[in-house]
C-alpha cells in the first residue's frame, strides 16, 4: 500500500514504523525538520517538509496515488487533522484517517456527518486508553484478555504461581478433576514457557511460571478463578493521579458505573477546572501523588485501584 501520514509526532512516528515493517510504501510529511530526521534515522520511509493539512503539502507527498492517508499532526487542533483528511481524499486519497481530540465528533450524528464529507474513520487515542483501562478493570482476573464472537468468548492469559492448584499437573490429571459441565466452559489452547509457545497434549505438564492462553465462555470465570488460583478483585473505590484530558474521561465513565474515584493533582488550577466539570460525587484533591505521606492521609491503602495518568512516564511510573 501506499501511505501518506501527516505528522511525525508519537504517534505518526510509532505508525510509519509498523505500516513500514509490513511492506508499505511510507511517506510522512512534517513542518519540523526535528521530528522529520529523528523518525529517518530508524524508519526507511520518504519525509516531506511543509504544512500539515496544505494543499502544497499533500500534494508533494503524492496523496492523489495514496490507498491510505492518515492524518495525526502532534500538538494541534483536530480541526488541522480534519481538514489534512478532507484535502486528501478531494485530491485523491482512496481512504482517509484523522486523529480528534474532542468526544463530541464520535456521536452518531456528527460520525455521520464527516462521514458524509469524505472522513472515513476517527481515532480518538485517549477515549480507546480510557475504554482499554476500564476493560482491564473489569476483567483483572488474567493477566491479559480479549473478547470476541460479539462478547459471547473470550481469550485469556494467566501466569501459574505457587497458589494454582495446576502445578506439575498432566493435562490429562487437570482435566480428570474437572467437572463435566465446566469443561464446557472453557479450554487451554496454548502454553509459552521460556519464549516457547506450545499446543497442550494431554501429557504435557504444567509448571510454575507458564502462561495459559485460555478460551472460555462469558459464564466461566468462575471456573478459571477456581482452577487457575486466581483472585478477581471488584473495582469500588479508584484514586487517579493526574488531571489529563483521559482522567477526566476515565472519571467521568466510572463515576457513571458507581464506582468512588478520586483525582488527585499537583496543580491547584488544574484541580479547580476538574472540579467545575467533573460530577459533584467525582472527588478532586490537590496533591502530589508522588508524596507517599500525602497519599496515606488521602487514604490509598483503602482503595482498590490505583491508576497513573500524568503526562510524565517518571512519575507515573514512581507513583
Amino acid at each position: 500500500m501506499n501511505i501518506v501520514i501527516e505528522g511525525a509526532g508519537d504517534v505518526g512516528s510509532h505508525l510509519a514504523k509498523m505500516l513500514r515493517a509490513d511492506g508499505n510504501d511510507i511517506t510522512v510529511i512534517d513542518n519540523d525538520a526535528a521530528r522529520l530526521a529523528s523518525l529517518s534515522s530508524y524508519v526507511d520511509a520518504e519525509t516531506v517538509l511543509g504544512r500539515p493539512s496544505t494543499i502544497k503539502s499533500l500534494k508533494k507527498a503524492g496523496v492523489d496515488k495514496a490507498d491510505l492517508h492518515i492524518a495525526v499532526c502532534p500538538y494541534v487542533d483536530q480541526e488541522v487533522n480534519l481538514m489534512g483528511a478532507l484535502l486528501a481524499k478531494r485530491l485523491g486519497a482512496k481512504c482517509v484517517v484523522a486523529r480528534i481530540n474532542h468526544e463530541h465528533c464520535l456521536s452518531r450524528e456528527n460520525r455521520a456527518l464527516l462521514k458524509e464529507m469524505g472522513v472515513d474513520h476517527m481515532i480518538y487515542p485517549e477515549r480507546l486508553a480510557a475504554d482499554e483501562i476500564i476493560d482491564s478493570l473489569n476483567h483483572n482476573l488474567s493477566n491479559d484478555n480479549m473478547d470476541f464472537a460479539h462478547g459471547k468468548l473470550k481469550i485469556s492469559v494467566f501466569k501459574l504461581d505457587e497458589a494454582s492448584a495446576m502445578l506439575d499437573l498432566r493435562l490429562s490429571e487437570f482435566v480428570e478433576k474437572i467437572g463435566a459441565e465446566d469443561l464446557l466452559k472453557f479450554r487451554i489452547i496454548a502454553i509459552s514457557r521460556g519464549g516457547t509457545t506450545l499446543i497442550p497434549k494431554m501429557d504435557t505438564k504444567f509448571r510454575f511460571g507458564d502462561m495459559l492462553f485460555v478460551i472460555s465462555t462469558v459464564e466461566g470465570d468462575d471456573c478459571l478463578k477456581r482452577y487457575f488460583g486466581q483472585n478477581w478483585i471488584k473495582t469500588e473505590k479508584v484514586m487517579i493521579m493526574g488531571g489529563t484530558p483521559m482522567a477526566k474521561m476515565l472519571a467521568r465513565d466510572l463515576d457513571a458505573q458507581g464506582v468512588e474515584v478520586k483525582i488527585i493533582d499537583k496543580d491547584k488550577d488544574k484541580c479547580i477546572t476538574l472540579s467545575e466539570k467533573l460530577p459533584d460525587s467525582v472527588m478532586v484533591v490537590n496533591i502530589d501523588g508522588r508524596n507517599t505521606d500525602a497519599l496515606y492521609e488521602e487514604g490509598i491503602a483503602s482503595y482498590d485501584t490505583f491508576i497513573a495518568l500524568t503526562d510524565n512516564d517518571e512519575s507515573n511510573i514512581l507513583s
